[in-house]
């Protein structure tokens, strides 16, 4: 899991490096299984756990290739056609880890598309470090398949508005929930990412 790799301070992502391309692989195997939502789920379970061990150029190249392929297959689908909460924590995650993959993989689908996306996924999230990586993502995606600036612009901060203020609090209340929502992060951030191997 990802808390044992982050107690054992990345040993064990460290460990992972040599089974890396045969996991990445099953991952590709089993999102190609359409028909079969529970495979589907592990699989993309298992290629967050990739990401989070992707501590070198080799390791990062190889799991491009399933992380491509998922991203084109979310951006070119109507909305409903997938799960938001499953996928789209594995393309955030991805954004914050290979940003200049996904920036590639933006000129392959239709201009616009992938900015927009990812903010309004962020407002299907409850917890802060989701609604931030996806909140990042767009602004990765925005940078490489430019939507309408005005549409974006309003988007993203009407969005980073719903993020600190929960529940629509206002005044004394949503103050708290402001700071309730920096520690989740701060808390979220420590320690979350495994040492890179020297």
């Amino acid at each position: 899991s990802t808390s044992e790799l982050n107690a054992s301070g990345g040993e064990l992502a460290a460990q992972l490096q040599t089974y890396y391309p045969a996991m990445v692989e099953l991952c590709k195997r089993a999102l190609e299984v359409e028909e079969d939502d529970r495979s589907q789920e592990r699989a993309l379970r298992l290629l967050q756990l990739l990401l989070h061990c992707a501590l070198t150029p080799q390791s990062q190249s190889a799991i491009a290739d399933v992380t491509a392929v998922l991203f084109r297959s979310v951006m070119s689908a109507q909305e409903g056609d997938y799960s938001v909460h499953t996928v789209m924590p594995v393309l955030s995650l991805w954004a914050a880890r290979c940003p200049d993959q996904l920036r590639a993989a933006c000129s392959t689908v239709t201009p616009g598309v992938a900015p927009i996306r990812f903010l309004k996924a962020s407002r299907r999230f409850k917890q802060a470090v989701c609604q931030v990586g996806l909140l990042q993502a767009a602004l990765v995606a925005q940078s490489a398949s430019p939507a309408p600036a005005d549409e974006f612009w309003e988007l993203y901060f009407s969005s980073c508005a719903e993020t600190l203020r929960p529940d629509g609090q206002s005044g004394v209340n949503s103050s708290l929930g402001i700071l309730s929502k920096a520690f989740a992060l701060r808390s979220a951030a420590t320690g979350k990412l495994p040492r890179a191997v020297r």
